[in-house]
């Protein structure tokens, strides 16, 4: 089976996505949020876990300004 992953750059999404591979899954892809998080590191890491898993990462930008009063 296939899955697109969604990865956070968190160690529960990572843990997930190695647990589906370990399992048989194919992984065929990986998406990611920017969301203007103050911890960049977390874009870091999915970029590097994608790496890692030999997948492509689209990191998708969303923008909240319009929620703000």
């Amino acid at each position: 089976m296939k899955l697109i992953g969604l990865l956070s750059g968190g160690l529960d999404s990572a843990t997930a996505l190695w647990a589906a591979r370990d399992q048989g899954l194919e992984i065929v892809e990986t998406v990611s949020f920017d969301y203007g998080q103050s911890h960049i590191i977390e874009q870091e890491y999915a970029w590097e876990l994608a790496r890692r898993l030999g997948v492509r990462l689209r990191m998708l930008k969303i923008n909240f300004g319009h929620l703000q009063a």
